[in-house]
């Protein structure tokens, strides 16, 4: 359903943006901010995430037009654990909300949609839309050589205070075109041809230890609009998930 569907894309933006070790220093190049961030983010084990969406989607064939305005995701991770206990709320889709705890390869989903019960899923590696990086890849090196494509600009704003801590603030903006050089098993998945103008990304990477603190962007795709803000908070905190009483649970999915 176009809600699961939309939860998942979150998830998955989710996913780009978690990951953060010190390096120190004042940097003042916005590419060297962006490899020396996104390799100390690569560090990072655990936090708190906030997604935010506001925009609509439309639906081309069948006209239907979906308003995200003032959804939420928000929750604990622990990558070291493989757990995770998040919720979400979507006031615009008959108020759709509810919670999603996962404890290693256990999913369980309680919602407004399902009812009081929780649902319980075996999941796996293969079932993220995340893709594998391959085991010769270099992370550093494949991040220079995409911020050397042509039609990707960086550019360093003035630092901002990001809660109790002060970022840099970066700019990237990516043509559409230099999508198409990244690795198929991602540029496939991007819908580069609804495009209406150029990706812009404002990053946040806290100025002490260059964890990533903040992900936002606007995306025009045809006839749909999409602002997503990602926030990054509590890094490295301890993380204790549970699962549901068992006389609360039941398996697959089933519309109540």
């Amino acid at each position: 359903m176009r809600g699961g569907l939309i939860l998942a894309g979150a998830v998955a933006v989710a996913a780009i943006a978690i990951g953060v070790a010190a390096r120190g220093g004042d940097l003042t190049d916005p590419n060297e901010i962006i490899v020396q961030g996104l390799q100390a983010s690569r560090e990072s084990q655990s936090g708190h995430i906030t997604i935010t969406l506001d925009g609509n989607l439309s639906e081309p064939s069948s006209g239907m037009d979906v308003s995200l305005d003032g959804a939420v995701i928000e929750g604990d991770f622990d990558a070291t654990q493989a757990a995770a206990q998040m919720t979400f709320s979507l006031p615009s889709l008959l108020g759709l909300n509810g919670e999603i705890r996962v404890i290693g390869d256990d999913l369980y989903l309680q919602s407004s949609l399902t009812g009081p019960m929780w649902i319980h899923q075996s999941i796996s590696e293969s079932d993220l839309p995340v893709p594998e990086p391959t085991a010769s890849a270099d992370p550093e090196s494949q991040i220079r050589e995409f911020l050397a494509t042509e039609g990707v600009t960086a550019e360093k704003l003035a630092d901002e205070s990001c809660g109790q801590r002060t970022c840099y603030h970066v700019r990237l903006t990516i043509d559409p075109e230099a999508l198409a050089g990244l690795d198929p098993s991602i540029a496939d998945t991007l819908p580069t041809d609804t495009l209406t103008g150029p990706i812009v990304i404002d990053l946040l990477f806290d100025k002490n230890q260059l964890w990533l603190a903040g992900v936002s962007t606007t995306l025009e795709l045809g006839d749909s609009s999409l602002t997503v803000a990602v926030t990054l908070t509590d890094l490295d905190g301890p993380l204790n998930v549970t699962a549901p009483p068992a006389d609360e649970i039941q398996e697959g999915f089933e519309l109540p």
